[in-house]
């Protein structure tokens, strides 16, 4: 069984009152979180590394912590904004930031 986690940037819209922002959404076959960002990047690498940061620094995304432990953890890859990244090509961020 396959469990491919993906990153994604979203804009998020508020129903009633409309009011926009940001997020990256974190999710797999098995959970999802979010975490609100000041602006997007058009560096996938940069993306990945945003939300390992976020992580380290506020804590309290479990669901996050526990997606990106999984992809080390396996040696598997994930998507980012749609494209497919092997372990080999992601690997170096997980090393210089994910103990």
């Amino acid at each position: 069984m396959s469990n491919r986690a993906s990153i994604c940037q979203e804009t998020v819209k508020q129903y009633r009152n409309g009011q926009e922002s940001k997020v990256i959404s974190v999710f797999d076959d098995y959970g999802q979180g979010s975490i609100s960002v000041e602006s997007f990047s058009d560096d996938d690498m940069e993306v990945l590394a945003m939300v390992m940061k976020e992580v380290q620094e506020q804590g309290g995304l479990d669901n996050v912590e526990t997606i990106l432990d999984s992809v080390k953890i396996m040696k598997k890859g994930l998507y980012i904004e749609g494209t497919w990244y092997d372990w080999k090509e992601i690997k170096p961020v997980f090393d210089k930031l994910w103990s």
